[in-house]
């Protein structure tokens, strides 16, 4: 679109003029259709121990940023300014992530 002043109006986009974009688009969807297609042809059919495992994990994956919500909203991370916490909190996290964890699976 051009303007009355002979200038391209602002509406006008930048691959408008690039009438093949569509080549490169239509091989990105083929190419993760065909990547899809793959991935589940990997997957397993039946249940097996990794697939027990990971159904326990992501409860776990998923619950606990509450607990870290929680800890930021009591300061236990500090400020923003700080870059490095003491050991002693740091060895406490760990402690209370390994029993948050065995808590949640």
């Amino acid at each position: 679109m051009w303007s009355a002043s002979g200038s391209m109006s602002i509406m006008r986009k930048a691959s408008d003029n690039q009438w093949w974009y569509w080549i490169g688009k239509l091989g990105l969807q083929i190419s993760s259709a065909t990547l899809v297609i793959c991935f589940t042809r990997l997957m397993p059919k039946r249940a097996s121990y990794f697939s027990r495992v990971a159904s326990d994990a992501i409860v776990a994956y998923v619950l606990h940023y509450f607990v870290v919500l929680a800890l930021v909203m009591l300061g236990w991370y500090g400020s923003s300014g700080e870059t490095l916490m003491p050991e002693w909190k740091l060895a406490v996290t760990f402690i209370l992530s390994i029993v948050t964890t065995q808590l949640l699976v």
